[in-house]
């Protein structure tokens, strides 16, 4: 039996998660990360290449999952990594 939710819930839902995603450090981190790895075209495994850094610790952090340390943050964004094209 398939009881989908109606339409107007679902959508009440996204915003009510999306809203928790711009409050929440960890998805803004994440996001922006994301962000910045996908404009300069670059794959997590590259950035694991990069910084040593594992790519699965990479997802995590961009899915909210893990808060990294100030050196980390600075080890990604170093000219090694991110800055790179």
């Amino acid at each position: 039996m398939n009881r989908e939710r109606p339409f107007s819930v679902q959508v009440g839902a996204l915003l009510v998660f999306q809203t928790a995603r711009r409050n929440n450090p960890a998805m803004i981190i994440g996001d922006r990360l994301r962000a910045l790895r996908e404009e300069k075209k670059l794959s997590q495994g590259d950035i694991e290449k990069r910084t040593g850094l594992l790519r699965c610790y990479i997802s995590r952090v961009e899915n909210g999952h893990t808060v990294p340390a100030i050196e980390i943050l600075e080890k990604i964004a170093s000219r090694r990594s991110v800055n790179r094209v």
